[in-house]
């Protein structure tokens, strides 16, 4: 950040802010290792290097408590996916296989992402669901607004736009994202950050057209997630 703070995100929790010192303590482990980094604090500080050491170890300790950091070579943690996540997913996935016109999909859709993502979180939904709606493979194809992906688009904005819950950017991503692998289309979710006022936003995007928002106002978010 330009003020020397940093914001590591999350996707299973939320945001954390980490001051000035924890920032330059952060970057400078990941550009070098410990023991330099800690030679580089001290210089910077006027302060023991054993003293730098312990405070930093303490430091990169609790961000790995937080299965926010990980040694090289360190596996992640299993992820366990909610029962309730996967039984909204079900409940998706036959709301798609039934023979139900696309606005009621969408209308579905929209309502089990909301439900999902207030009980359960970004992370788990998206793991769920991408076990639960993948449709058959196709090839890659040009796409136009006037092709199946222009079609989606349409029809999720409308749903959402008549939504009496009030569908917000991750929903509609969600939506359009579902209704796009189940379709064989070559679909992916995007999460984008604004550090300057900070701020999150996530859209859809069908080989690499985006989909779910307009693309003026996701020029403004830096992507740093991509789901496939």
């Amino acid at each position: 950040m330009q003020d020397g703070n940093a914001c590591v995100l999350d996707m299973r929790r939320s945001f954390y802010a980490l001051p000035p010192v924890g920032a330059m303590m952060l970057r400078r482990v990941l550009e070098t290792d410990l023991t330099t980094a800690a030679s580089l604090v001290a210089a910077d500080y006027g302060a023991p290097i054993a003293q730098v050491q312990g405070d930093m170890r303490r430091f990169l300790k609790d961000l790995e408590d937080r299965d926010l950091l990980r040694q090289p070579g360190q596996p992640s943690r299993p992820q366990q996916i909610p029962w309730g996540a996967r039984v909204v997913a079900t409940l998706l996935a036959l709301a798609f296989a039934a023979r139900r016109s696309t606005q009621a999909r969408a209308a579905w859709g929209l309502t089990l992402a909301r439900l999902s993502l207030r009980l359960f979180g970004w992370t788990a939904t998206v793991s769920a669901w991408k076990r639960r709606i993948e449709g058959p493979t196709r090839e890659p194809a040009p796409v136009t607004p006037g092709t199946q992906a222009g079609a989606i688009d349409a029809i999720v904005r409308a749903a959402a736009a008549r939504h009496v819950l009030g569908m917000d950017c991750k929903e509609r991503a969600l939506c359009c994202w579902a209704m796009a692998k189940r379709a064989g289309l070559p679909a992916s979710l995007v999460v984008g950050i604004r550090p300057y006022p900070l701020a999150g936003h996530s859209w859809c995007e069908i080989d690499g057209v985006i989909v779910s928002d307009d693309r003026q106002s996701c020029a403004r978010y830096t992507p740093v997630f991509r789901y496939a």
